[in-house]
């Protein structure tokens, strides 16, 4: 696992990356900038530069509020809420 820094509204933050195809295909990627929009009041999301890898990624997890995930192969999200999604990879 890869521990990362994350500055989220000016507030700095730790974040690790599982050891996971998408985990150690956003590594590479950093550092980056995005730009989160508001997605029904409920999570934050954002598009990556590219697409990552999520080859023999976990079907579901369950996420807690303030987790960072990847959504879809190329967007991050992060969550406000604790609820189940399906999961991506890292």
């Amino acid at each position: 696992m890869t521990r990362i820094t994350v500055t989220l509204a000016g507030k700095v933050l730790t974040a690790t990356l599982e050891d996971s195809p998408a985990g150690r295909d956003f590594a590479p990627l950093l550092p980056l900038t995005l730009t989160l929009t508001d997605y029904h009041g409920m999570e934050k999301v954002a598009d990556l530069p590219r697409k990552l890898e999520t080859t023999g990624a976990r079907p579901k997890l369950a996420a807690k509020a303030g987790d960072l995930m990847l959504y879809a192969p190329g967007a991050i999200w992060r969550s406000s809420t604790s609820r189940s999604h399906g999961r991506a990879g890292w």
